[in-house]
C-alpha cells in the first residue's frame, strides 16, 4: 500500500483552492468599491446641502437682489444680493480637466466685478479625490406683481476630477434645486 497523494490529487486541491480564493478576493473587492461609492455619494449630498442651506439663509435675509448674469459661457451662475448696503455675490465655477468646479462666496457690488482679496469663501470642497466638483449651476429670479421676488437655484454635483474612473463610472451626479423667497 502507498502513502501519499497522486498528482491529479493534489492538482484538483490546488484548482479548487484558487477558485475559492479568486472568489474571495472580487467579493473583498466589489465591498471596497461599494464602500468608497458610499463615501463618495455621502460627500456629495453633504457639500449640496450645506451650500443651498448657507445660499438659502443669506437670500431670505436679503433687502434685495442686484442681479442675477453670466460670467463666461452657459446659464445665469451669478447672483448678488444686498442686505443694509452690504453686497454679496454668489458664483458657480465650471470644473476644468485638472480642477472642481465650486461655488463661491464674496462681497462686490455687482456681478462683473472682481473678487476682493481676501473676501473669497469656496462653498464646496474643492479637493480633487476627496471633494466635490460642482458640474453646472444657475439662478433665475421670479417677480410676481404684489410678491416677494423669488430666486430658483438648481445645480448639480458629481465626484471631484480626480477620483478615479472605474468609481465615478458608478456614481451619478446629484441634482440639488429650491426656491427662496426674499423676506
Amino acid at each position: 500500500m502507498r502513502k501519499g497523494f497522486t498528482v491529479v490529487e493534489i492538482l484538483v486541491v490546488v484548482g479548487v483552492l484558487t477558485v475559492t480564493s479568486v472568489i474571495f478576493v472580487e467579493i473583498f473587492f466589489r465591498s471596497l468599491r461599494g464602500g468608497n461609492q458610499a463615501q463618495t455619494l455621502g460627500v456629495i449630498k453633504q457639500n449640496g446641502q450645506q451650500a443651498i442651506e448657507l445660499m438659502d439663509k443669506n437670500i431670505r435675509l436679503a433687502d434685495n437682489v442686484v442681479c442675477i448674469g453670466s460670467i463666461g459661457s452657459g446659464a445665469d451662475n451669478t447672483l448678488v444680493i444686498e442686505k443694509e448696503k452690504n453686497y454679496t455675490r454668489f458664483r458657480f465655477i465650471s470644473p476644468t480637466s485638472s480642477k472642481n468646479g465650486y461655488i463661491s462666496q464674496d462681497n462686490v457690488d455687482n456681478c462683473t466685478a472682481p473678487s476682493p482679496a481676501g473676501s473669497l469663501i469656496i462653498l464646496t470642497n474643492t479637493n480633487p479625490v476627496g471633494g466635490v466638483s460642482v458640474l453646472s449651476g444657475s439662478f433665475q429670479k421670479d417677480t410676481q406683481a404684489g410678491f416677494k421676488d423669488v430666486i430658483l437655484i438648481n445645480f448639480t454635483i458629481g465626484p471631484g476630477v480626480g477620483v478615479p474612473k472605474s468609481l465615478t463610472d458608478n456614481i451619478d451626479p446629484l441634482e440639488f434645486t429650491t426656491s427662496v423667497e426674499l423676506r
